[in-house]
């Protein structure tokens, strides 16, 4: 019998275990009960957290707004937002421990299936960062595509780090479909087009009356939005008659953002 794990912070050095499917191997299935049980601990909603493999990840980690603008999961959204669309040296690549990590997933996983093209994409990975020679760049920006067909991997990819090389539309191979794309590329590799839900935070502040010997409440803010909504802060102020209270405005964002909560002050 394995260890016993209480709770999901137990779990967590398994996030980035290559577990196979079916068979479990190499780890009995420790790296997919765990991200299956502990999805948001194991980062599954991630592109670039030191889980490469996705086995065990609940799909609804990555599942797309049913609009189509953003992701169910709003860590998955910042993430996209704050990253920027470019490729990343290879020698800083060679430094990052997220990018070791994936190399190290792929090399177990390459060596226990026996995958050879995967061994030699792994390789040009290691040594020569987003400069891949010809079409590993299919896979490696994400091996998962299902236009791969039976090529797809259980794994993520580098479109995070190589954005230049995987979201340039001109790109050839599965990656260039531009809807698949959207779900795996930066934000700003699509002129900064945000999906609704995000940019900073907004700001509103109202002003309000009440009849004497009763409370007065605050008016409503109105505030503005960096991206296409966000949550804001609304403030506002009352006045009333002795032994009365005024209670705060509630804000809300210049666009279609939601409402957020107020504050304000008494008098009496």
């Amino acid at each position: 019998a394995g260890p016993r794990f209480k709770n999901c912070s137990m779990v967590k050095p398994f996030c980035h275990s290559v577990s196979l499917e079916t068979s479990w191997v190499p780890d009995e299935g420790r790296g997919i009960m765990a991200r299956m049980l502990c999805p948001m601990t194991c980062t599954c909603w991630s592109e670039i957290s030191p889980r490469l493999i996705t086995t065990g990840c609940p799909s609804s980690c990555t599942q797309q707004l049913a609009d189509g603008d953003g992701f169910t999961v709003q860590h998955r959204n910042n993430e996209f937002a704050a990253a920027s669309c470019g490729d990343t040296p290879v020698a800083e690549l060679k430094r990052n421990p997220s990018f070791q990590n994936w190399i190290e997933q792929l090399t177990l996983y390459a060596n226990i299936t026996g995958d050879s093209q995967m061994t030699q994409i792994v390789e040009d990975m290691a040594e020569n960062g987003c400069a891949l020679e010809g079409n590993w760049s299919s896979f490696a920006c994400h091996f998962d595509n299902t236009a791969l067909g039976s090529a797809a991997r259980p794994f993520g990819g580098y479109a995070f780090f190589c954005g230049k090389l995987c979201c340039d539309s001109g790109n050839p191979g599965p990656d260039s479909d531009e809807t698949y794309m959207k779900t795996i590329c930066p934000f700003s590799c699509f002129g900064n087009n945000m999906p609704t839900g995000l940019g900073p935070p907004g700001t509103g502040s109202g002003t309000g009356t009440g009849p004497p010997g009763s409370p007065s409440t605050g008016g409503t803010g109105t505030g503005s939005s960096g991206g296409s909504s966000s949550s804001s802060t609304g403030t506002g102020s009352g006045t009333g008659s002795s032994g009365s209270s005024s209670s705060g405005g509630t804000g809300s964002t210049g666009s279609t953002g939601s409402s957020g909560s107020g504050s304000g002050s008494s008098s009496g």
